[in-house]
């Protein structure tokens, strides 16, 4: 699988795991990153990295694995992709998402509804001028919706030629390759698209050329995302039934084994028909009673529950300061970290020695061996010091620390990993709602580790170069600077934060000072629709335009997740009030010269008071807060631009 914390990742688990349920059969989740290659423009460049992963699916001693192809695929080199397929390959596999002839595959049937889409428009419309926006030629999704295209369009003797179709990737973004087709064919009268990410830019940028999509143009989709209903207008498109794919992924394995005939098993799709092909609207889509107001309460629980758990996480580093090995000190903090996060299940395996996750040339490393030196299930934890216990090759491992027998189970996998090292694994079970939730505490987890083995790198070098006092002072500042400072934004971390203020208020006693506390809008919103690599971006963007504006003597900090506070000293009230607006109008200039599709913006809260005052610094963030939620209430629903 691929994506960890996405919906289409969410559906695909959920099926398999229900298959494996229903089979008695244990099931694991190796789910990585959607980055491509190391050349990639996004913010973390080295994200692809992640996917390592898949590379330990092939050590654990599996019966029959079953691959997301196109999402792996997607998700690898081209040569680490073709190396991983051939060792797959050596044990029972099934392929999720593509065909390939001799294999045993599960496939979403989207070429009738590609084909029922075009129909509709030819004949209930009368369209005969259509264009395509595919997809990343070599996925097998978008190869079959666009042949399914060009097929139709030479069947019934359409305008077809090369200018007609525009290939992006399935990032929204390529919805504005359709300025390309309109150049191309001002006269076009419709556009088929290979994904509803791209079908809904492709509707915004027709709005801002002043084409009106359903009516001057017709537009199409594909996936059924939930926002594909709500856009301007709905968007007609086919809904594939992932769950089931996951499903028949589980079956087929388990078929495979018995020695059932190799088959290739089509999971239905249906064509959704609302007004952005021309439709009249469509009676409102069947809800359960009160059901957005459920949702709404849901998700308001879920973020507030991600909230806090995003605090707990960053907390976990604080087990590494001082050390310089996993001792049963650390292993205990983490524990008592994990179970705050409610993460009641687990086993965390340690390698020998920190392990370089890539080579440049194609390759994936993967560890040989591991130990377990942290296990904890329902409330019984058992924790063993590197020299309590014995390192197992990678392919005693599964046995060793689960066994088999018993109720079948569905388990998580991820590889522990900081920048280019990898350090262990965490194998936990898990349900869709906490994918995120574990993804964000083995992210944690992978920087502590890393930490530990920075400062046991920095004590060997301090037993080294002993008499070279320039030298150890440097090293001191860079460990420093890791504990004190955000490794995203590259100001104040939490306890960095803390820690200055404290320093300012001894320094400064008496004098008057301001607190911004501030609160990046719509974060969810935007790793929702854009992925968390926009939300990261969003979060480090904010903290540059802070740095910007505000003065070097200023304290500025990242206090947990998308919350930031700042420290101005020597400020009166007019200054403040202008210091506000100046931080507004950098963000107002920062999204003009922004290419990016959504908004980056912030609410404010700030109070007064005089250093050393026997006010609290808990009581003063509780003001700022307050100051912050009423200036939150103003900020915009939508954090898309609209063009």
């Amino acid at each position: 699988m691929n994506q960890t914390a996405s919906s289409y990742t969410g559906a695909l688990f959920c099926g398999a795991q229900k298959a494996a349920k229903e089979q008695n059969v244990d099931l694991y989740v190796f789910s990585g990153s959607l980055e491509q290659t190391p050349s990639s423009s996004d913010l973390d460049r080295t994200a692809f990295q992640r996917n390592v992963l898949y590379e330990y699916s092939l050590k654990l001693d599996l019966d029959a694995v079953v691959i997301a192809y196109d999402g792996v695929k997607q998700s690898s080199e081209p040569k680490a992709f073709a190396r991983y397929l051939e060792r797959a390959e050596q044990i029972p596999c099934v392929f999720m998402e593509t065909e390939i002839p001799g294999k045993r595959c599960i496939q979403s049937d989207q070429k009738s509804s590609v084909r029922c889409i075009l129909e509709h428009m030819l004949k209930e419309h009368g369209l005969r001028k259509i264009g395509c926006l595919r997809g990343p030629v070599g996925s097998p999704d978008a190869d079959v919706r666009y042949h399914v295209y060009e097929q139709f369009m030479k069947e019934n003797n359409l305008d077809f030629a090369e200018d007609y179709t525009v290939t992006g990737t399935f990032a929204g973004e390529s919805g504005d390759n359709v300025r390309i087709l309109l150049r191309n064919h001002p006269d076009l009268e419709a556009v088929v698209c290979c994904n509803d990410l791209v079908a809904m830019r492709a509707e915004e940028v027709l709005w801002e050329m002043g084409r009106r999509p359903g009516v001057d143009i017709a537009v199409a989709g594909c996936d059924n995302v939930e926002a594909a209903s709500r856009c301007n207008p709905p968007l007609t498109t086919i809904e594939m039934d992932v769950s089931s794919i996951g499903y028949y992924g589980v079956e087929e394995a388990i078929r495979l084994l018995n020695g059932e005939p190799q088959q290739v098993r089509y999971v239905p799709s249906r064509v959704i028909f609302r007004e952005s092909c021309g439709c009249p609207p469509q009676p409102q889509e069947k809800r359960e009673p009160d059901y957005w107001s459920r949702m709404a309460g849901r998700y308001e629980k879920r973020l507030s529950e991600f909230g806090a758990n995003a605090l707990i996480a960053a907390t976990l580093t604080d087990a590494a300061l001082g050390q310089t090995t996993v001792n049963r000190e650390v292993l205990s903090r983490v524990a008592e970290g994990l179970r705050e996060m409610k993460i009641d299940n687990g086993v965390l395996l340690l390698f020998p020695e920190p392990i370089p996750i890539y080579d440049g040339k194609g390759n994936f490393n993967c560890a040989a061996q591991a130990q377990q030196t942290l296990r904890f299930h329902e409330g019984e934890v058992i924790i063993r010091q590197p020299w309590e216990s014995p390192y197992l090759s990678m392919e005693e491992i599964l046995q060793n620390v689960f066994g088999y027998g018993g109720r079948a189970k569905s388990r998580m996998v991820f590889v522990l990993q900081c920048e280019q090292d990898q350090f262990g694994l965490f194998i936990c079970r898990g349900d869709v709602e906490e994918m995120a939730n574990l993804y964000m505490a083995c992210y944690q987890l992978g920087s502590m580790l890393k930490f530990i083995s920075l400062q046991a790198q920095h004590y060997r070098m301090e037993e080294e170069l002993h008499g070279a006092v320039r030298t150890i002072t440097e090293k001191n500042n860079i460990l420093k600077k890791l504990s004190n400072y955000d490794a995203l934004t590259q100001v104040y971390n939490r306890r960095g934060l803390i820690e200055a203020m404290q320093e300012a208020e001894e320094k400064h006693h008496g004098e008057r000072a301001t607190l911004l506390f501030m609160d990046l809008n719509s974060l969810k919103q935007i790793n929702d629709l854009f992925g968390h690599n926009a939300g990261d971006y969003a979060i480090s963007s904010f903290a540059e335009i802070l740095k910007e504006v505000l003065r070097k003597e200023d304290i500025v900090g990242r206090f947990g997740g998308d919350e930031f506070m700042a420290l101005l000293l020597g400020m009166d009230s007019i200054q403040e009030e202008e210091i506000r607006d100046r931080i507004q109008i950098a963000f107002q200039i920062f999204n003009e010269k922004s290419e990016r599709p959504f908004y980056v913006e912030a609410s404010i809260g700030l109070c007064s008071f005089r250093m050393g005052d026997s006010v609290s610094m808990e009581a003063l963030f509780d003001s700022a807060d307050q100051y912050l939620y009423l200036d939150k209430q103003r900020k915009r629903k939508d954090v898309r631009k609209k063009r």
